[in-house]
């Protein structure tokens, strides 16, 4: 992971570019905040990158998953200091996945009990995403 965020243009020229993001998003799944904290900030890196060519590809592929991890991980147990990365990658990937991004968003919210949150704040939350 180290390469990919100190190297980013030498990154984007890999063919196997599509795999490394999938080990990323993969890695957000580990119980230990500090590879979380590494994996959000690659995908937040890349993500400031969009649009672009090589990962706007990758970046609608994945979409759904990258929406869905980072939003049920910013509700239920990523680190409080990543905000910034969520909200990078969130914006970067809302913005090449357009309207069918905000469908992922609402799907995600969907899988997230209502006790943890509220049916009326996912709206305000889901009315903040059209501005």
């Amino acid at each position: 992971m180290s390469y990919l965020t100190t190297t980013p243009s030498l990154t984007l020229s890999l063919p196997s570019l599509p795999q490394a993001i999938t080990h990323v998003l993969s890695s957000l799944s580990c119980p230990s905040p500090s590879i979380i904290r590494i994996s959000l900030d690659v995908l937040a890196k890349f993500a400031q990158s969009l649009p672009n060519p090589t990962l706007t590809p990758i970046f609608q592929q994945y979409g759904k998953g990258i929406i869905t991890l980072v939003l049920q991980g910013l509700i239920q147990d990523f680190p409080e200091d990543s905000m910034e990365e969520i909200e990078r990658i969130l914006v970067g990937t809302l913005g090449v996945c357009g309207a069918e991004g905000e469908g992922y968003v609402g799907e995600a919210l969907s899988g997230v009990g209502g006790n943890v949150v509220p049916v009326n704040d996912r709206g305000v939350f889901m009315g903040e995403l059209h501005e």
